[in-house]
């Protein structure tokens, strides 16, 4: 599972890369035969003048063609962090389960049209 972080400016502080690099391990790694890259955008909108400003893009590209975005911005990097890598996830589940479901009504539509296994 080949990870590229990017960010604006010096946001991206080594610790940050690494906490980044821990949670998508945990939280993506049951799907690491599905995906085939991740690229992480940090960015400061703001600079230091505060706000919910701190923003966290997560791009997985699937195996198969399609992504999966998450987006999230907060006031602080290690919160938006941990909610856009657990957004991430929460959207890998829900679109693996939409195929799986999709493929087997395409089964069940095959085989009640050929008649095959009745």
């Amino acid at each position: 599972m080949k990870i590229e972080i990017s960010s604006q400016g010096d946001v991206a502080t080594e610790k940050l890369k690494t906490m980044l690099q821990r949670q998508i391990d945990f939280a993506l790694g049951r799907f690491e035969q599905r995906v085939r890259d991740i690229r992480v955008r940090l960015s400061d909108l703001n600079g230091p003048k505060g706000g919910i400003d701190k923003h966290c893009k997560i791009t997985v590209t699937l195996r198969d063609g399609e992504t999966v975005i998450s987006e999230v911005k907060d006031t602080e990097f290690e919160p938006v962090i941990h909610r856009a890598v657990d957004r991430a996830a929460r959207r890998m589940k829900r679109h693996l389960s939409l195929t799986q479901s999709r493929a087997r009504a395409a089964a069940a539509d095959r085989k009640n049209e050929t008649g095959v296994g009745e």
